[in-house]
């Protein structure tokens, strides 16, 4: 039998990508209540969604990540989730489209979610009001009463109560014109009573009932983590503390990974401010174990050259020495510039403290000419660690 072409046999692949996306794009429309059966599909969810990017196919995408948003959330997919969503909304075949206005508002709308969970409720803000203003535009009121409900829960995780009741009146007055129950029933059961109605959670169909209940949970969860966002910023860090292992508790019960090991990180900087660094390293390293088994690169660096510096709190360089080590080796290869700059500035400290100096100025040099590029305020301060670094050089000659 005579093999097919390089160019047939490349065309029958994508064929195949096609087909293998285009049945669970149908797969998630039929079970997009059955949370259980999404996360069974996952890993070829993830999947799918992988092809649609490499190949482009905006719409299959944006359908995917409407209805498993919620699933990659609970499995610890945050980053990749919100990455996902950036991409897809900058698209203009989406972003621009008539014909897909809809799913661009919709999309925004959990981007919004996203970022307020990421303890930025200012720009989620902004966002939910962009949405209300394109919505009424169109007619879309559907989106129109999610975006007035996201409003409101992005005030109320800020504790501005008064204002986040105003929204959700909003929300739910549109919801019942249009016959929409799920949002009555989570701004009346899980958030605040501003129709009081102790019935209303029998108004809802089965199918949205789990959702609505992992909803309230989730919303808690999101209060919390902001709550202990700001402890810190205050300096109160016995109260965040508290707040932080409440969260690891409601990390494990919705079995978030990602936000599991947030929560433990923060746990080893409180503990590091108040110089228990065995305590500290011990959260670290419990951070690290889920990050390694989630492949979470960036995290990772993160974690290591925390790791590093908590070392060096203690003047222990010859330890903190091999995670910066391995934290520039990640920053390399997934981080960000400025990331591998600074990281490379702490290894050229661990190396001069450990005895490593021309190893040290080939490490503070690499930062300097990164920092030159990306942020030249930076420069001054290496330099002065480089002269810092001769006059130690000369004074053992």
């Amino acid at each position: 039998m005579e093999r097919p072409s390089g160019w047939v046999a490349k065309n029958l692949y994508v064929e195949a990508q096609q087909r293998f996306v285009t049945y669970y794009v149908n797969l998630v429309q039929l079970q997009q209540f059955d949370q259980f059966a999404l996360s069974v599909e996952l890993p070829n969810l993830v999947v799918s969604l992988m092809t649609c990017l490499k190949h482009k196919w905006w719409y299959e995408m944006g359908t995917l990540l409407l209805v498993v948003g919620r699933v990659l959330v609970d499995q610890g997919y945050w980053r990749q989730y919100r990455g996902w969503l950036e991409t897809i909304l900058r698209t203009p075949e989406i972003a621009l489209s008539q014909d897909t206005r809809e799913l661009y508002l919709n999309l925004l709308d959990d981007y919004a979610s996203v970022v307020n969970s990421y303890g930025e409720p200012e720009r989620a803000q902004a966002l939910y009001a962009q949405i209300i203003q394109l919505a009424k535009n169109d007619g879309l009121d559907d989106v129109l009463a999610y975006a007035y409900y996201g409003l409101g829960t992005s005030f109320f995780v800020c504790h501005q109560s008064e204002q986040a009741q105003a929204y959700w009146n909003e929300a739910v007055t549109i919801a019942r014109r249009i016959g929409n129950q799920v949002i009555p029933a989570a701004v009346n059961y899980f958030l605040a009573p501003v129709h009081s109605d102790p019935d209303i959670l029998s108004s809802v169909p089965e199918t949205q009932k789990g959702f609505l209940t992992k909803l309230g949970n989730w919303q808690r969860y999101g209060k919390n983590q902001f709550l202990a966002y700001k402890l810190i910023r205050s300096g109160r860090y016995d109260e965040a503390e508290v707040t932080y292992k409440q969260i690891v508790t409601q990390a494990k019960e919705l079995d978030d990974q990602q936000g599991l090991a947030i929560a433990l990180f923060h746990l080893g900087n409180i503990a590091a401010l108040q110089d228990s660094y065995d305590e500290a390293i011990r959260y670290f390293k419990e951070s690290e174990t889920i990050a390694v088994r989630m492949n979470d690169h960036i995290g990772l660096a993160l974690v290591y050259s925390t790791i590093g510096l908590t070392y060096f709190g203690q003047g222990r360089f010859d330890l903190g020495r091999p995670y910066f080590e391995e934290c520039v080796r990640l920053e390399r290869e997934y981080g960000s510039t400025q990331s591998l700059a600074e990281n490379l500035y702490w290894l050229g400290y661990a190396l001069a403290n450990t005895g490593d100096l021309e190893q040290a100025e080939a490490s503070f040099q690499e930062a300097i000419s990164i920092f030159k590029q990306v942020d030249p305020t930076q420069v001054k301060r290496v330099e002065a660690t480089i002269h810092q670094l001769h006059a130690v050089l000369s004074s053992s000659i």
